[in-house]
């Protein structure tokens, strides 16, 4: 289902006849799930030894970060004036996978919110190669 989105973000920048955007949006979520899976194996997470605690330690959520990657990534391909028709549903989007990772006990409320920081991070760095800061 990710990959269908991601060629659709995808599509949105083609038909737009902006393919460096295209590129762009596929470096943005390959990216974001690249930085969160290498953050998983370099960032050491503590054990806390809580009894009956369902959540391992994965910072940060390849799951949220792969959604707010693909929401990042849509709007960096959109035109200006439908941002917002976007934005909105992607914060919703992202939401609601965080609070089920957290709620499914496979994840902390700091792994969820890390990852859309990591994706916010390398949508950054993708604006700032389309148009320097």
């Amino acid at each position: 289902m990710l990959g269908a989105l991601l060629v659709g973000v995808v599509l949105v920048a083609v038909v737009r006849g902006r393919f460096r955007d295209a590129l762009l949006a596929a470096g943005v979520v390959v990216g974001t799930v690249v930085a969160a899976r290498l953050l998983k194996v370099l960032l050491p997470r503590p054990e806390f030894d809580l009894v009956g605690a369902t959540a391992h330690n994965s910072f940060p959520s390849g799951h949220v970060a792969a959604v707010a990657g693909l929401v990042v990534a849509l709007l960096l391909v959109m035109p200006r004036g439908a941002r917002w028709w976007c934005v909105v549903p992607g914060v919703v989007a992202v939401v609601l996978v965080a609070a089920s990772t957290v709620l499914a006990g496979w994840h902390r409320p700091g792994d969820a919110l890390g990852a859309v920081l990591v994706a916010g991070a390398v949508g950054r760095l993708g604006a700032g190669a389309r148009s320097p800061l």
